[in-house]
């Protein structure tokens, strides 16, 4: 069976790390795997399987370039990416080329663009954050409102709907009134990976201060600045740095905000590392201050490491994945005297740490590889007998 992973604006993160994983796994079981994207950008977070071949979008007819240049100057971002690889793949759907796409970007117009086309493939989106909390950050009710329509409309057309939090996933079916979407973890698999644990990892490993983490991207919603606020607390009692790894539009304000704090010496932006996880490894304690997050990779792979970690008690994910506080701390959200105390408390209280350590190990079979593609492949096998 033939199979498309569409992927067009590739991204570094969690949604490209898991459609790696997944393809891989996939294709290990004998699965024709292809990954398409707008471009030949490479992958950053995890190295794909060189039998796996990699479909352009980006159209190279003649005819098309005034349509993608318009379509460049009314989108801008994603949106544009997205919109520019609908004219591939509706021939790949005309031609009815996959048995199955499954969608980790532009899953809703994929899906419009089947209806369209009236295509016998078979198309999988995947929610990874939930719809309805992401639109209430709008500021306009009237687009709020656009966007739930808008994606309502995507997820009744769609076949069905994979969603990593048991929040999004009941959010999706009673917006639809159907129960399409379905609950499918992320992978989070370290068997090929080399995990170092020494402070030779990297020179701020070598003081002796309390190290604290965050992986993800720097932008408003991750509200880093909490953290920030949060570290200039804890430092009246402790040393501590916050290592800050990934990169993002709010980078340069984060980086004004430490100098205003005092505290920038404690604060170290590492930028984009495909070792997030030997980061992870090395430090202390995993901090997360979202204030909307699906189900994060970097708490995953922080519960499956064994780092003890102090999430915001946001929409929906990290709720369920530290089961509702028992493997780790949760904290209201925009809550800076709650996250200080959270963090001085595991700081003193070394017990705690290897407690939720030891627990949050021995849940990582929940995100193997195996179990997590037997999970697609069962999704998969539904849907050929009907194609």
């Amino acid at each position: 069976m033939k199979i498309g992973m569409v992927f067009p604006a590739v991204e570094y993160g969690g949604q490209e790390k898991n459609l790696i994983k997944l393809s891989n796994e996939l294709h290990k079981k004998k699965y024709e795997i292809e990954i398409l994207t707008y471009g030949n950008k490479k992958f950053s977070t995890a190295i794909i399987c060189p039998d796996i071949k990699r479909v352009n979008l980006k159209s190279s007819k003649i005819k098309y370039n005034l349509l993608n240049l318009l379509i460049s100057l009314i989108f801008k971002g994603m949106l544009g990416i997205y919109l520019k690889s609908l004219i591939e793949i509706s021939k790949l759907l005309i031609s009815n080329e996959y048995a199955i796409l499954i969608c980790f970007q532009s899953g809703g117009l994929v899906s419009l663009l089947k209806k369209i086309t009236k295509s016998k493939t078979k198309i999988i989106i995947r929610e990874s954050t939930s719809p309805i909390h992401m639109a209430k950050i709008q500021k306009s009710s009237f687009i709020y409102s656009i966007n739930i329509q808008i994606k309502k409309l995507f997820y009744q057309i769609t076949d069905v709907i994979v969603t990593n939090s048991t929040g999004t996933k009941n959010e999706i079916n009673e917006l639809i009134n159907e129960d399409k979407a379905i609950l499918i973890e992320n992978i989070c698999d370290f068997s090929d990976t080399n995990i170092i644990k020494s402070k030779n990892f990297h020179s701020i490993f070598k003081t002796k201060s309390i190290k604290l983490i965050s992986v993800g991207r720097l932008n408003k919603t991750k509200r880093i600045d909490i953290l920030l606020k949060a570290v200039k607390e804890v430092l009246n009692i402790h040393t501590v740095d916050l290592i800050l790894i990934g990169d993002g539009p709010e980078r340069s304000n984060l980086s004004k905000l430490s100098k205003e704090l005092n505290i920038s010496n404690n604060i170290h932006f590492i930028g984009f590392s495909n070792q997030a996880y030997n980061w992870i490894n090395n430090s202390d304690i995993y901090l997360s201050s979202s204030i909307i997050e699906g189900s994060p990779n970097s708490i995953i792979e922080s519960v499956c490491l064994g780092t003890p970690v102090i999430a915001a008690d946001c929409f929906h994910g990290p709720k369920e994945i530290l089961d509702n506080g028992k493997i780790g701390l949760l904290v209201p959200i925009n809550n800076i005297k709650e996250m200080t105390s959270n963090i001085i408390l595991l700081i003193e209280n070394k017990i705690l740490r290897e407690k939720y350590s030891k627990l949050s190990i021995e849940k990582k079979s929940l995100y193997s590889k195996e179990r997590i593609s037997q999970i697609y492949i069962r999704e998969i096998n539904k849907l050929n007998e009907t194609i």
